[in-house]
């Protein structure tokens, strides 16, 4: 970006300049389609690139199990330059395309998408988040964004709640169960010991419910290959906060694995875990909407950088596919991934959903934006 326009950009709030680069860096990763990280036994008969997928199912069938066990987030990584959960390189071959390596994209980018914007990591790896975390970042003054928001799962800020039940205990069992839970606090100090008991947000279970056996976000058939638990997930949700500031993320078609690890204490963790996943443009702008900065404030599209800077990079940014790889179709989604650990822990009280001050005005509020060609603001 060039001086005269830094120059022009004096004064406005950091978190501003956070949501300018936040898009933009999704075009430095990522190809144009994802197939969900479904649980595919067949990968390409020639692979070219060396496609990072998960594990498939194991050999085993009719396993069994009846053991139970429930894990808290605890630490997270969003970017590939720094240490922390998920010690490999963030992201899968979601859509099966080793975009600009051996292949093409697998949709068509987005009409003055730079080249190379697309472009997929190693093995074919979606993870267009990577550079758009490092952006906002750069731009907030905390170079680890994932260890920031670490900070206040670890107090007891905010976490997501997973289950996993019928396992056989086994490394290998070709039939479980796993659930997912947003937790929007515990309300003190957790002790991590795996007497935590988490509340749930009532938003993670079926409309109109408030039964924990009935949550929005769950695969019924997961399963342990090798030690790893795989499930694929049409939707998830995470919400990162700490004191004033919070981000929802609504993700879409992809997967979660963990390496499952039994304690001395009989109890499991998740480690070395990983979430590749996508969040599709509509949603990018109810990220944007919900977004609060360190100081509570929205941000709205009466500010003098949303036609021409953030919203142009937002319509600019997808390089993906929200279902599967079609590369005569436009992309529609931006690919995300996620490394983090979880630790033992208890599924709390339902409580009901956190209700959010509005921000702005519904005529400014980016929910009621969008990339359509009348009003994208892209040429």
């Amino acid at each position: 970006m060039g001086g005269a326009l830094w120059g022009s950009l004096r004064g406005v709030r950091a978190w501003h300049l956070g949501l300018l680069f936040m898009v933009p860096a999704a075009l430095a990763a990522g190809s144009c389609a994802l197939e969900s990280f479904e649980k595919v036994d067949d990968a390409p008969e020639t692979p070219t690139c060396g496609h990072a997928l998960a594990p498939s199912p194991p050999a085993v069938t009719n396993a069994g199990g009846d053991e139970e066990f429930v894990v808290a987030l605890k630490t997270m990584r969003l970017q590939n330059n720094v240490p922390g959960a998920d010690a490999g390189p963030l992201g899968l071959d979601l859509d099966r395309f080793c975009t600009c390596a051996t292949e093409g994209p697998s949709c068509i980018a987005p009409m003055g998408q730079p080249d190379g914007g697309s472009c997929d990591g190693v093995e074919g790896r979606d993870h267009a988040s990577d550079l758009l975390f490092d952006r906002l970042a750069a731009a907030l003054s905390k170079p680890d964004m994932g260890a920031f928001y670490t900070e206040f799962a670890t107090k007891g800020v905010w976490s997501v709640l997973f289950r996993v039940r019928g396992y056989n205990g086994q490394p290998n069992d070709d039939e479980v169960r796993l659930d997912w839970y947003v937790s929007g606090g515990f309300g003190a100090q957790p002790l991590w010991d795996g007497s935590d008991a988490w509340p749930i947000a009532a938003k993670s279970l079926q409309a109109g419910t408030m039964d924990l056996e009935q949550p929005r976000y769950f695969d019924a058939k997961a399963y342990v290959t090798d030690g790893v638990l795989v499930a694929s997930l049409p939707e998830g949700a995470v919400e990162l906060g700490g004191g004033l500031t919070n981000i929802e993320l609504r993700l879409t078609t992809g997967t979660l694995m963990g390496r499952v690890v039994k304690g001395a204490d009989g109890r499991y963790s998740l480690l070395d875990s990983l979430i590749a996943m996508r969040i599709k443009i509509e949603d990018v702008f109810v990220m944007i909407s919900r977004f609060r900065d360190e100081e509570g404030n929205a941000f709205c599209t009466s500010d003098l950088l949303w036609t021409e800077i953030i919203k142009r990079n937002i319509c600019l940014a997808p390089d993906i596919q929200a279902g599967a790889p079609e590369p005569n179709k436009p992309c529609n989604a931006v690919s995300f991934s996620m490394g983090f650990d979880a630790y033992p822990a208890q599924l709390g009280p339902v409580v009901p959903d956190k209700g959010l001050a509005m921000g702005c005005p519904p005529e400014t509020d980016p929910i009621n934006d969008s990339c359509e060609p009348k009003d994208a603001g892209v040429p």
